[in-house]
Formats: structure tokens, C-alpha cells, sequence
């Protein structure tokens, strides 16, 4: 290698990496609007599952953090469902204790408070025990269509065994009463915000 070559070594080193650099940095501002539109998507697929009342915006655009702790649930986010611009309703996700860790749920709430339904997005419980809300026994879950916060009254919203108003799954007691508690906590947070509206956040804790 001359001395000329080694000098000139480093700087085409370097140019090198600012062409890659550049070249990447291209490719994810392009990349960019693909990953939004896949993550929409997949928003509006996951509220898809949970049934509203007619409405003509996008919720999935309409997406807010709300992480706050209510009772015993904590609140992530929620997505509003608007009609000419007035609210219709909204689908809360919400972290739930259960048996062995938490779990995550979506509830959908008509803005008069009123359930339309629960769905398990995610769970890492015991084997068998989150699996009995969201596998063979989902049909628990629709025991909350229609509910209010006021139906039971709230002091029974839990299971059966506590006094409350809800029958537990069988085997699933502790998860079946994180869930009963999951949208109890919902519901309140929702209807004392009138509909959502902004509250502080607060830290979110570590799951």
C-alpha cells in the first residue's frame, strides 16, 4: 500500500459509511407511511372484534394513552368512536392482575356506559387458567354485555365467591375476578371522565 493509498484509506472508510448511513435513513423515511398503514390495520381489526354503535371516523387515527391506574386495572389507551362528530362510544385497552401475571383487555363502552363487549387480548397466565376465559369457556366473557356500572351496583362488582355478582370460572377464580374487576375499573374511569376526556396521566408501572 503506497502512503498515498493509506492516507486516502480513511476517507473512503468513511465515505462508505455516510452512503450507508444515508441509504438507510432513505429507506426507513420510505418504509415509514407502510408501517403506519400496517399498524392501523391492525387496529382496526383488533376493534373490529368488539362491537359499537354506528360511526363514520377513523378510531384508529383517534388513539390516546391514557395510562392511568384505576382500582386495581391500569388504563393504556383508548380509541373514540365519533358519529358527525359527536361521541358514540370507545374501546378501552386495560391491564389486568390475574393468577400468575397480567393480562390485557379491550372493552368496548357506549358513551351512555353501557358494555358492548370483553375480549382477551393477551394473557401469560398459569397454563389452563387464562386459557378457560379466552378458549373453550369465551362465552363467560359475554356475561358483561350490557352492563353498567350501576348494574350491579358496584360495591358486587366481583365473583361470586366474595359476594359479588359474577359466577367465576371454574378453576379460574383469581383471573375470572381480575377480568370482573378489569371492567368495573374501566367503566368507572370512563363515566367519571364524561366519556374520556383528557385526564393527567400518571407513570406507567412496570409490568
Amino acid at each position: 500500500m503506497t502512503a498515498l493509498t493509506a492516507r486516502a484509506a480513511p476517507w473512503v472508510l468513511a465515505t462508505v459509511v455516510l452512503a450507508a448511513a444515508a441509504l438507510v435513513t432513505a429507506a426507513d423515511h420510505w418504509l415509514q407511511p407502510i408501517r403506519e398503514r400496517v399498524r392501523a390495520e391492525a387496529v382496526r381489526a383488533m376493534l373490529a372484534g368488539v362491537p359499537m354503535p354506528p360511526y363514520d371516523n377513523d378510531p384508529a387515527a383517534e388513539a390516546t394513552a391514557v395510562m392511568r391506574r384505576e382500582g386495581t386495572s391500569y388504563i393504556e389507551q383508548i380509541y373514540r368512536a365519533r358519529r358527525g362528530g359527536e361521541p358514540v362510544g370507545a374501546w378501552l385497552v386495560v391491564r389486568a392482575p390475574g393468577y400468575a401475571a397480567e393480562m390485557r383487555l379491550l372493552i368496548g363502552v357506549r358513551d351512555n356506559g353501557v358494555v358492548t363487549a370483553v375480549r382477551l387480548l393477551a394473557q401469560r397466565e398459569t397454563p389452563g387458567y387464562g386459557d378457560r376465559i379466552a378458549g373453550s369457556e369465551a362465552a363467560w366473557l359475554r356475561g358483561f354485555e350490557g352492563r353498567t356500572l350501576g348494574n350491579p351496583l358496584r360495591r358486587r362488582w366481583s365473583v361470586s365467591g366474595e359476594g359479588g355478582a359474577f359466577d367465576a370460572v371454574s378453576g379460574a377464580t383469581v383471573t375470572s375476578r381480575g377480568v370482573v374487576h378489569a371492567v368495573r375499573d374501566a367503566l368507572a374511569w370512563y363515566v367519571g371522565s364524561a366519556g374520556g376526556a383528557s385526564q393527567p396521566p400518571v407513570a406507567a408501572p412496570v409490568p
